[in-house]
């Protein structure tokens, strides 16, 4: 008896090793090939998300993670190294730069304007008058920055602007704002 079932367990062991190799296993670095010419790549793992591109059969790729009937794969290949970049900000074009002041009331931000158009210095100004404490301490320098990175009416009133040029007096959220791009 004990030879019988000894038998039947290692028919039942043999047979799902058998099924198990006949499906192919995918694994993280394993190299895999495109079946079907004009397969969309997916954004992520389910049928309704956004395609990224089309692949076409025999693409090569390596497998960097599975998950259910879904597979994350990385396309090998050769590229220029002129046509890639690391950051991400480089697909929204040149960074911008400017500076700002920010005032309490509009006849302190009026008397300002009247002081940079007059031949004040942004920077100094920007120093001795601005109640933001983060950007004064840089003479209103706000860094370079990449369209999207502000809310849209700060950047739409920095766009505006000409490289060199100053705004008008801009009211935001209860504060006066003036703004110069520098690029």
């Amino acid at each position: 008896m004990k030879k019988y079932l000894w038998g039947i367990i290692t028919g039942i062991l043999i047979a799902s090793t058998i099924v198990a190799l006949a499906e192919e296993s995918f694994f993280k670095g394993k190299v895999v090939f495109l079946l079907k010419d004009n397969t969309s790549l997916l954004s992520e793992p389910n049928a309704s998300a956004k395609t990224i591109t089309k692949l076409l059969k025999g693409t090569p790729m390596v497998v960097v993670d599975t998950e259910k009937e879904w597979v994350k794969i990385a396309i090998t290949g050769f590229l220029p190294k002129s046509v890639l970049s690391g950051d991400y900000n480089r697909l929204k074009g040149d960074p911008l730069q400017a500076s700002m002041i920010v005032l309490d009331d509009q006849a302190s931000a009026d008397q300002v304007l009247t002081q940079i158009r007059a031949g004040g210095d942004f920077a100094k100004i920007a120093k001795e008058k601005s109640l933001d404490k983060v950007t004064a301490a840089r003479g209103g320098d706000l860094g370079s920055f990449y369209p999207g990175d502000f809310a849209p009416a700060i950047e739409n009133a920095i766009l505006k602007l000409k490289p060199g040029q100053v705004s008008e007096v801009v009211s935001l959220n209860g504060r006066f704002h003036i703004f110069k791009r520098i690029k």
